[in-house]
């Protein structure tokens, strides 16, 4: 990769600048039958997932779905109160990081999320104005890793896809990423995106 051709940093949210909790706690809900490990490879290919994180549906049809779906031992009142619960901070260093990203490079996300989620990180977090686009799939009806999203991702941002850098903590979407023809990593965290950044000649 030529690193002098990254004009523009594009971030996931979730376990690259947000600390996530949850799936502990659901997995707890199914009874023991399905492992954390278990239940996120559930949650990432889950249909109901999926259509709320496109806005196809609304909380209320994604808890009845999901709770049949993952046949899970719990309340509405508690699953609401959890899933709600599930933003839990961001990680540190990460208004520090992109503070000193700013300057250098425009700075964009890219995330698999739902109303809720986004509803809270607007208004809890001062986070996404350091980003001059911000692209949550609830909005704009698309999901990673389809290579649409990637398309409608790249079109709004402007520029070909060899000038983003993406960083996601999954690899599934790292590797569609890279399938558009972008720069990608994994990482996990604010800490971690910064020294990948700086073992690229980047930062």
């Amino acid at each position: 990769m030529k690193t002098d051709k990254v004009t523009t940093i594009l971030f996931d949210l979730g376990g690259v600048l947000f600390e996530l909790s949850g799936i502990q706690k659901i997995s707890h809900w199914t009874g023991g039958r399905l492992a954390p490990a278990d239940l996120l490879e559930r949650w990432l290919a889950s249909p109901s997932v999926r259509a709320f994180e496109c806005g196809r549906i609304d909380f209320f049809a994604f808890r009845h779905a999901l709770k049949q779906e993952l046949e899970l031992a719990v309340s509405d009142d508690e699953f609401e109160k959890t899933f709600r619960a599930w933003i839990r901070q961001v990680f540190p260093g990460t208004k520090e990081l992109l503070a000193d990203l700013a300057p250098r490079y425009r700075l964009a996300c890219f995330s698999n999320t739902n109303d809720v989620h986004w509803q809270i990180i607007r208004s809890d977090f001062d986070v996404l104005s350091c980003f001059e686009k911000t692209f949550a799939s609830c909005e704009i009806g698309l999901v990673k890793p389809d290579a649409e999203a990637f398309d409608h991702v790249l079109a709004g941002l402007g520029c070909g896809p060899g000038q983003v850098l993406f960083f996601d903590d999954s690899p599934t979407n790292v590797a569609a990423a890279e399938a558009c023809g972008m720069n990608a990593r994994r990482v996990y965290g604010a800490q971690n995106v910064r020294q990948v950044l700086i073992d690229m000649g980047l930062l």
